[in-house]
C-alpha cells in the first residue's frame, strides 16, 4: 500500500460504483430503485448483467430506455431518472465530479408535501444531519424508494397535464433543498475535478516549454473488487470503489 496522498483520482476525477439494483416491488408494481435528480453530475450506466430499463423525465418528456448487458447509457444533470429491474440488473455506474454525489448532489422525487418541508425531506430521505447519502437499513431504503416512486408518478401525471411548469416547480423545490450544501460542494469540486483540470492545463504549459519532467511520475494503480458490507444506496446495494484503497503496482 502507498501513502494515500500520493494516489491520484480516477481519470478525469470520475466516481465508479458497482450497483446491484433493488429487486423488490415499489408501490406502482414495478421493481427497482428510487427516482431522483442530480444538479451537477452527468451519470453513465455500463450494464454488466441482467436486464432492466431506466425511466427518465426531463424537459423533453418521459422516456424509458431498455438496459441490456454491454449497453452504455448516460444522461446529464436535470434528468430525473429511475432504474427498473427486470431481473438481476447489475451496473457499473460512472459519475462525473467524484465526491459531489457522495456529498449529496441529488434530490429524491418525494411528494410535494415532503419536498416543501426541509426537515420532512431529510427525515424521509434517511439523511443524517451531515447529509450522508446511504440508508441506515433496508426498511429505510425501501421506505424512501417507495415515497420517491409515489412522488415520481405524481410528477409524471402533473407533467402530462401541465407540461413544463410542473417540472419547473419540482426543480425550484429541489434547488431550495440543496442550496445550504453549495459551499461544501464548491470546496469538493475545487479539491477534486477542478484541481485535475488545472493540472492538465499546467502540463500543457510544461510541454509547450519542452519540460517533460512530470512524465517521470507515471505509475500504475489497482483497485480490488468492492468488499462487503455493501451500502444501501438510492437504486440498490452499492460496492464503492474507493481511491484511497488503491495499490501502486511496484516494478
Amino acid at each position: 500500500m502507498t501513502d494515500n496522498s500520493a494516489i491520484p483520482p480516477f481519470p478525469a476525477a470520475i466516481g465508479v460504483t458497482h450497483l446491484l439494483v433493488y429487486d423488490t416491488l415499489a408501490p406502482d408494481g414495478l421493481v427497482g430503485g428510487s427516482p431522483h435528480v442530480h444538479f451537477l453530475c452527468s451519470e453513465m450506466y455500463i450494464v454488466i448483467g441482467g436486464h432492466g430499463a431506466v425511466q427518465t423525465l426531463s424537459a423533453a418528456g418521459f422516456c424509458e430506455t431498455p438496459l441490456e448487458p454491454g449497453q452504455i447509457v448516460w444522461f446529464t444533470p436535470g434528468t430525473i431518472h429511475r432504474l427498473i429491474n427486470h431481473g438481476s440488473l447489475e451496473i457499473l455506474v460512472v459519475m462525473q465530479n467524484a465526491g459531489l454525489p457522495e456529498a449529496g448532489d441529488f434530490v429524491l422525487t418525494f411528494p410535494e408535501s415532503i419536498l416543501s418541508d426541509e426537515q420532512a425531506y431529510a427525515d424521509a430521505a434517511s439523511l443524517s444531519p451531515r447529509g450522508h447519502v446511504y440508508a441506515s437499513g433496508e426498511r429505510a431504503a425501501y421506505r424512501r424508494r417507495d415515497l420517491a416512486v409515489q412522488g415520481f408518478v405524481e410528477l409524471q401525471q402533473r407533467y402530462e397535464a401541465e407540461g413544463l411548469p410542473a417540472l419547473d416547480r419540482f426543480y425550484k423545490q429541489a434547488v431550495r433543498l440543496i442550496q445550504p450544501k453549495l459551499d461544501a460542494w464548491h470546496a469538493v469540486w475545487e479539491r477534486g475535478p477542478l484541481a485535475v483540470t488545472q493540472q492538465t492545463g499546467q502540463h500543457l504549459t510544461d510541454l509547450a516549454r519542452g519540460d517533460s519532467s512530470f512524465l517521470r511520475q507515471g505509475s500504475v494503480y489497482t483497485l480490488p473488487a468492492p468488499a462487503s458490507p455493501r451500502r444501501l444506496g438510492m437504486c440498490g446495494t452499492l460496492g464503492v470503489y474507493l481511491p484511497e484503497g488503491a495499490q501502486k503496482v511496484e516494478r
